[in-house]
């Protein structure tokens, strides 16, 4: 089974989108197939706004900033309260489970990261797909705290970053989430 994750973020790239900035934060189900079957009628370049039904007209697509809200909690994972540490977000093997992920987590905080801790932010869809997960940084770590993880992930099997959804230092707003249907 291919990965429908997989599939969009090769069609956002293809019409120049950058998939780190995609506001999809969620879909119900058989949207994202259905998304791809619509990006793989356009030709690029394309917007955000012009793939995305129902853009939120108050959201300007060159200031994403104005994508934003107050932040809350990503999960049981992360902070309850302000101010909250970076996060890191990964794709993992879809056959990763708690276990796998707190194993994880213990081999770098023996490699010296100060982790607060990690969850999965989406479910396995089978052992050939991938899982995002989540490892959250402790408050006041820096930049360079932030890069030597990334750094030391880069050189790991089976674990691939996404992205940084939360920088060390960041406003108490989080991107608006953005969901098809």
């Amino acid at each position: 089974m291919v990965d429908p994750l997989v599939d969009a973020k090769r069609e956002f790239e293809r019409l120049g989108l950058d998939p780190r900035t995609c506001p999809i934060a969620g879909a119900s189900d058989g949207a994202i197939p259905r998304l791809i079957a619509r990006l793989r009628l356009l030709s690029a370049p394309q917007r955000w706004r012009d793939i995305l039904p129902n853009w939120p007209a108050e959201w300007d697509e060159d200031n994403p900033e104005t994508w934003t809200r107050p932040q809350s909690q990503r999960g049981a994972h992360d902070y309850v309260d302000f101010p909250r540490g970076p996060i890191v977000s990964l794709a993992v093997p879809g056959t990763w489970d708690e276990p796998r992920l707190d194993s994880f987590v213990s081999t770098a905080i023996a490699a010296r990261h100060d982790i607060y801790g990690a969850g999965f932010m989406s479910p396995a869809f089978g052992p050939n797909a991938t899982r995002t997960a989540e490892v959250v940084l402790r408050r006041g770590s820096s930049e360079e705290q932030l890069s030597a993880f990334i750094e030391w992930i880069d050189v790991q099997d089976n674990v691939e970053l996404s992205g940084v959804p939360r920088r060390p230092g960041a406003p108490n707003v989080q991107r608006c989430a953005y969901h098809l249907y």
